[in-house]
């Protein structure tokens, strides 16, 4: 809904002949005059108070923009930056029946087809060209950037969920350890013998900060955390940063370093009661199976 009743524009040699026809005389170049809001031209610069059909809330915006969002929007209604997909939304649902046009089975074959045709592949996440460039660009990142990067998340998430990390969340947390905790044969039988001999003190996928444990263990105001780490999943560096962070927190860790085998309890639990008896922080199980380099999956975290 347009607000502006009257607005002052600036005559210049493309509109003096427009105002001239609208009985504005006594008009000539370079000057400022007011006149009310329907004498516009379609092409005006002009900004003008509009008021969001969805949130109420009052907007400047260009005579020349408006007039487009109209004339090419079937939804007969004004809106503001942040409510355009609402409108987006509504316009989608007008024309295709659903709320998203990617939700449309024409337009993802479309896609599919444009995709193929320039990269040879369907999806452009299967790209390995693209994929290469991804991780450049990411790798090569200034610390300035990454500041930068990290600090304008935390802004954008505080300002639309009241947390400055997702992660925060109650209900994200719950959500994502209930999606992405799914527990190898392994990880469970380790569960199995450690709970067997520390009983109620043992928490299988146990939720701490933004990560989601193996095993808690806590026996005398020690944690300890342990981690079946398959070679499949294994990443050094991730699993590096993980591990400090924790230790920060006052945890000890032990990892099992393995294939597919599982430890037998006595060399598990020994290295528990080791972790449990002296000031060390961390302890690792290496199993005969554990080869790293036989998989090409260390890009991926954890």
């Amino acid at each position: 809904m347009i607000i502006s009743e009257k607005v002052n524009v600036k005559i210049v040699g493309k509109n003096i002949r427009h105002y001239k026809a609208l009985g504005y005389n006594d008009i000539k170049r370079f000057d400022i005059i007011e006149i009310p809001m329907t004498h516009l031209t379609k092409g005006s610069h002009v900004k003008i108070v509009v008021k969001c059909d969805y949130c109420k809330k009052l907007v400047n915006k260009e005579y020349k923009a408006l007039l487009s969002e109209r004339k090419n929007s079937p939804v007969d209604k004004d809106c503001c930056l942040d409510c355009a997909h609402v409108k987006a939304k509504e316009t989608s649902l007008l024309l295709y029946g659903v709320e998203n046009t990617l939700q449309r089975e024409e337009t993802k074959d479309k896609i599919k087809k444009t995709t193929q045709k320039k990269y040879g592949v369907e999806y452009i996440s299967q790209s390995k060209n693209i994929k290469m460039k991804v991780a450049n660009k990411i790798k090569n990142r200034s610390a300035e950037e990454k500041s930068a990067i990290r600090k304008k998340r935390e802004k954008t998430t505080l300002e639309r969920y009241g947390f400055s990390c997702m992660l925060t969340s109650p209900k994200s947390r719950t959500r994502l350890f209930e999606t992405q905790t799914k527990a190898s044969f392994q990880q469970i039988e380790v569960f199995k013998m450690i709970k067997k001999e520390y009983k109620e003190l043992a928490k299988f996928n146990f939720t701490y900060s933004h990560l989601c444990l193996d095993v808690f263990l806590k026996v005398n105001e020690q944690k300890i955390d342990i981690e079946y780490d398959s070679s499949y999943w294994h990443n050094p560096k991730q699993d590096r940063k993980r591990d400090e962070f924790l230790k920060s927190e006052g945890f000890k860790i032990l990892r099992i370093k393995s294939g597919k085998k599982i430890p037998e309890k006595t060399i598990l639990i020994n290295k528990i009661n080791g972790l449990l008896l002296s000031n060390k922080k961390y302890a690792t199980i290496v199993l005969s199976d554990w080869n790293p380099d036989s998989y090409a999956y260390e890009g991926r975290a954890r």
